[in-house]
């Protein structure tokens, strides 16, 4: 049974990222209180470390936005103009290892994605911001 989802999800070439990628995750903007809302924009324009092992959430479980829960990462990277999510990866936590593991995926495209700079921080900078959001479950 799922919850009802409200996030912004990414369009890509004008398709929607949430319905490409296949996973049951939503991305990290538009849905929780605005001060992660916040802290993860500033991620995805690399203002802000990244979440793990140099990776960035992109999408993540909509019920809680818990990282061990599983999440899709990217490494993102400034080329000239360009901004791109290189090795995205469905990444998950290994109880047994102890480690992050990192599961590549393709999109039907390729292995990555690449955006004009500017108008990738602009659209990340004059998103929708959620006034209350969704607190986490008790």
């Amino acid at each position: 049974m799922q919850s009802h989802r409200r996030f912004l999800d990414y369009v890509i070439d004008g398709d929607s990222f949430y319905r490409r990628h296949g996973h049951d995750l939503v991305s990290v903007l538009g849905w929780f209180v605005p001060e992660e809302d916040e802290l993860a924009a500033q991620r995805l324009i690399g203002s802000e470390s990244p979440d793990l092992d140099g990776r960035t959430a992109i999408a993540v479980c909509p019920e809680d936005g818990d990282l061990l829960c599983g999440l899709l990462t990217a490494r993102i990277v400034e080329d000239d103009a360009e901004i791109q999510w290189i090795d995205l990866a469905y990444s998950y936590y290994n109880y047994e290892s102890e480690t992050w593991q990192h599961d590549p995926f393709r999109l039907a495209h390729g292995p990555e994605l690449r955006f004009e700079a500017e108008q990738y921080r602009a659209a990340i900078r004059e998103r929708p911001v959620p006034e209350g959001g969704s607190p986490p479950p008790g």
